[in-house]
């Protein structure tokens, strides 16, 4: 079989609209939907697609590791990609101080945190539900409601700390 640049070129390019604006999406904690599997299934095929773009277009690729710009700009994302490797600071529990608070947040119930950030709490029970979060007496956690969705905890603190 030959590697046509006919279906890889529209395959990376659809894939790369894929994962930027979901990765956008992600980005900007507007995590809906299947967006996030989207964005983690789909790079598989990203990936796929540039490699087969990049053997189908060598002479092209190679070049571009000849020229001080070409070189400056892949040496600068792989030192990007090496940094990212490395671990923001932590307490000597290991947690980062602001995901420690969030978890405490996370776990106590919508009652505590409305009398926390000084929201009626009827009130914030409506808004909870007309939100699509399923609350009965106040007495379930942002952790019950979010579900593990980021999106969905920022949602719920924008309410609580309006």
């Amino acid at each position: 079989m030959t590697i046509s640049k006919s279906w890889v070129t529209p395959i990376t390019i659809g894939a790369f609209i894929l994962m930027a604006v979901t990765g956008l999406l992600m980005f900007f904690e507007i995590e809906t939907g299947y967006n996030k599997r989207a964005h983690e299934w789909f790079s598989l095929i990203f990936v796929a697609g540039a490699l087969f773009h990049i053997w189908t277009s060598k002479n092209s690729f190679l070049y571009y590791f000849k020229t001080w710009k070409g070189i400056a700009f892949i040496s600068f994302f792989v030192v990007v990609l090496a940094l990212s490797f490395l671990s923001p600071p932590k307490e000597q529990n290991g947690r980062i101080p602001v995901q420690k608070v969030i978890g405490k947040l996370n776990s106590k119930p919508i009652n505590d945190l409305a009398l926390l950030s000084g929201a009626n709490r009827d009130s914030l029970l409506i808004q909870l539900n007309q939100a699509g979060f399923k609350v009965s007496d106040g007495s379930e956690t942002v952790q019950d409601l979010a579900k593990g969705e980021r999106g969905n905890e920022a949602k719920i603190y924008s309410l609580i700390f309006k």
